[in-house]
């Protein structure tokens, strides 16, 4: 089976966000919604993304695994 399943929550959320997973996290970057990388963490230990530094908005985190990129977005509250 080489479906890619990923949950992002709590979503909306205040300060963090746990990523879930069926694949290694190679990487994980975050996007303001203009584009601008805002966070980048390259082989995470943890599968938690510490979002509080973030201004209120709307975000999307980009999830890089062996075999796949996925984007999903998330809103910070």
């Amino acid at each position: 089976n080489h479906d890619v399943e990923t949950n992002i929550f709590p979503n909306p959320t205040h300060e963090s966000v746990t990523i879930q997973t069926n694949r290694t996290i190679k990487s994980i970057e975050v996007f303001d919604c203009l584009g601008k990388r805002v966070k980048y963490i390259s082989s995470p230990n943890s599968n938690i993304v510490q979002l509080e530094e973030l201004n209120k908005g709307v975000y999307f985190i980009k999830i890089k695994s062996t075999f796949s990129t996925s984007v999903h977005p998330v809103v910070k509250e």
